[in-house]
């Protein structure tokens, strides 16, 4: 014991002198060591989630971490969607029937704003938010159809709008646009409402905003519209009834032509 006790001394005194004689390095090689394992620590975390929009590997998060500069802190403020509503088609709102207000407290998301998903109330299965994508399209079949969502990379089913269904649509441009999608992980969704329903889904509790809503990376261009929302995954057979009620009104929202 006493000659471990003289070598832990011995080492001691050899760490103080290179720190003494080289403080800089000595704080360099720290910071490294404190970086790496932080880096690793939210890496690994980063995995954990289901991917989405990004590779799942060393790539992707890098590509996630960039992201992240860009981002809004505000995931709530709906101050911006008053503001948006500059005419009769963004000020309406679609939703079929008045939401009520979302029971229970919000569940804890992600840091990450690429991807975004809930880290707690993981609810719905996926055979019922399948069902739910099939019925909207069974109920606007010459406008809406079912494809893997570009938004999410192909990992996930999304419903889509025919842009030829649509009356104000170029025919330049693409022929369909992705409206609605749900994630396997968390049955959480994304979705782009008019911008009197996305106050309304936030203000009622069902939602936040996506980080990387309206935000303008880079100064060059805004990925995803400032209205883009995230909705929280259904618990019960009643919050699913609020997705369908979203999801239509996404429909509706954009067959009058909105963005």
């Amino acid at each position: 014991m006493a000659l471990l006790l003289q070598n832990l001394e011995n080492q001691t005194k050899l760490l103080r002198s290179f720190v003494a004689d080289h403080p800089y390095t000595a704080g360099a090689t720290a910071l490294t060591v404190f970086l790496t394992r932080w880096v690793s620590k939210d890496y690994a975390a980063w995995l954990d989630i289901e991917a989405g929009g990004v590779p799942s590997n060393l790539y992707g998060y890098m590509m996630a971490l960039i992201a992240d500069t860009q981002s809004s802190p505000d995931r709530l403020g709906t101050s911006l969607y008053l503001k948006m509503m500059t005419d009769s088609i963004k000020s309406r709102s679609y939703f079929s029937e008045e939401l009520p207000i979302r029971a229970g407290i919000a569940p804890v998301i992600s840091k990450w704003c690429v991807p975004v998903r809930q880290i707690s109330s993981h609810a719905a299965r996926k055979e019922t938010l399948d069902s739910l994508i099939a019925s909207t399209v069974s109920a606007y079949p010459s406008a809406c159809l079912r494809a893997p969502s570009a938004q999410e990379g192909g990992g996930c089913d999304a419903l889509w709008i025919r842009t030829s269904a649509i009356a104000s649509s170029s025919s330049d441009g693409p022929d369909k646009a992705e409206l609605y999608h749900f994630h396997d992980y968390d049955g959480s969704a994304h979705t782009t409402l008019s911008p009197a329903d996305a106050r309304l889904l936030l203000d009622r509790g069902w939602g936040i905003r996506h980080p990387l809503s309206g935000q303008v990376m880079f100064g060059l261009k805004k990925l995803l519209p400032a209205n883009f929302v995230m909705v929280y995954a259904p618990r019960n057979e009643e919050e699913v009834k609020v997705h369908d009620i979203v999801a239509r009104a996404a429909v509706e929202y954009a067959l009058a032509g909105g963005k």
